[in-house]
């Protein structure tokens, strides 16, 4: 292929004449062609067909009905319900549909129910950011009630993201740390656990947030790595 600039004249890849004003520079480009970009034009359009084709709610009703394959249960580590989805929550649920499908056709009846962590600071302090309060001055009810609805409309957009991804799950029994029946069970699974004496009591430190006025847990704390240590000179009078 040739190409000539100026106001000469263009060959294209079949090496016939063209006019230079009949041609646009990215035909004279020997690229691969693909559907991928008019796919992507229409993403919308191409998902919902995706959706139609391949049911996935079809699916998991259909392989609850399979009793005598055996049982594969995957527990399912919740996201905050904090926000949008980012990255972190694709690699989380893709790794996990991978697992489930495999099973699915290796033999295997899936038990694989998403949740939620409804709990915790980060929802607290998007909660109050998102209704301009100083969390300072805050009354620990007003707070709940404000996380409490942060959540549940962070988690029902997550949910139908996750949807639109086509993740196989048990989506109309999905669970959240703040129902009431999940936290019966918390208090059940806390009381054998103390009757097996596997609980024990002893002295720990408790990281304190001024700014949030709230504890933190290891996770949450940042050290500063440039930490510069001073010489100390202590004189007795």
């Amino acid at each position: 292929m040739r190409i000539l600039f100026g106001n000469q004249k263009f060959f294209n890849r079949n090496l016939r004449y063209v006019s230079s004003k009949s041609i646009s520079y990215k035909d004279t480009l020997n690229m691969p062609k693909s559907k991928f970009a008019s796919t992507m034009k229409n993403r919308i359009k191409c998902e919902n067909d995706i959706r139609q084709k391949f049911p996935v709610n079809q699916l998991w009703e259909w392989q609850t009905k399979q009793m005598r394959r055996p049982l594969f249960v995957l527990h399912d580590g919740p996201p905050f319900a904090n926000g949008p989805l980012h990255i972190g929550h694709f690699l989380n649920k893709i790794q996990k549909d991978i697992i489930v499908r495999y099973k699915l056709l290796n033999g295997h009846r899936l038990d694989f129910r998403p949740g939620w962590d409804c709990h915790g600071l980060p929802i607290e302090l998007k909660a109050l950011q998102e209704n301009k309060r100083n969390s300072n001055d805050k009354d620990p009810i007003i707070v709940r009630k404000l996380a409490r609805q942060f959540a549940t409309e962070a988690l029902e957009k997550q949910k139908q993201d996750f949807q639109s991804w086509g993740i196989l799950a048990d989506w109309n029994n999905c669970y959240r740390t703040f129902d009431k029946e999940f936290i019966v069970d918390q208090l059940r699974l806390f009381w054998r656990l103390y009757q097996k004496d596997f609980l024990y009591r002893q002295y720990k430190p408790v990281n304190w947030s001024p700014s949030v006025q709230s504890a933190l847990a290891e996770s949450e704390l940042e050290y500063n790595d440039k930490h510069k240590r001073y010489l100390e000179i202590h004189i007795l009078c």
